[in-house]
């Protein structure tokens, strides 16, 4: 067939892993994405450089660092179309746990709370009804590219600490169109005072 002759055919340099090697590095990928944790670049190749000298092989296609190089990384992306690398998001850990069971809950505590006090008339008057949402500004952003499920639709997000400083804003607006001026927050700082 002509379609099957060398000419024809684009040659891609082997990997640095048998088949098997691969399928439990892309499990891995995978299951740390959906916990939160997505996996870096630069962890996926250190973590096969050290799996390759653990079990006394080299690296067949090393840079400079001794490890495998951006042609084992794409040729790494192409044989597995499943995982794709995206820019993520920072997410802190208490935002994190956050889940919709935790979002319903909180909802029926209120409402509980309306009746116990005769409050229900506050959700018809929307004059009376305010949504606000919190939004930080890290003062030095860095999340990177990570690697995770091509067909996730929704961004991928990484836990990071919450110790960072930021700016955060408190935006609120009423059911009926009012906007409540905004509330900013700034990093604190401790002054002395003579």
């Amino acid at each position: 067939m002509a379609g099957d002759s060398p000419c024809c055919r684009k040659m891609e340099p082997p990997s640095e892993l048998f088949e098997n090697e691969e399928n439990v590095l892309v499990s891995w990928i995978l299951a740390m994405a959906k916990r939160g944790f997505p996996v870096h670049k630069t962890n996926l190749i250190m973590s096969v450089k050290k799996y390759l000298e653990d079990n006394g092989r080299e690296p067949r296609y090393l840079n400079k660092s001794k490890t495998p190089g951006r042609s084992w990384f794409e040729g790494f992306l192409k044989r597995h179309p499943e995982i794709k690398q995206k820019h993520a998001e920072s997410l802190s850990k208490a935002r994190a746990a956050v889940t919709q069971d935790r979002i319903h809950r909180w909802f029926d505590e209120i409402l509980d709370y309306f009746k116990e006090n005769n409050l229900q008339d506050i959700l018809r008057d929307p004059t009376r009804i305010f949504n606000g949402d919190e939004s930080g500004f890290m003062l030095c952003p860095k999340s990177g590219n990570v690697l995770g499920p091509t067909k996730s639709k929704e961004d991928f997000y990484q836990r990071v600490s919450a110790e960072k400083e930021q700016i955060t804003v408190m935006d609120t607006f009423s059911a009926d169109g009012k906007i409540v001026p905004p509330m900013l927050i700034f990093p604190y700082k401790k002054m002395f005072y003579v």
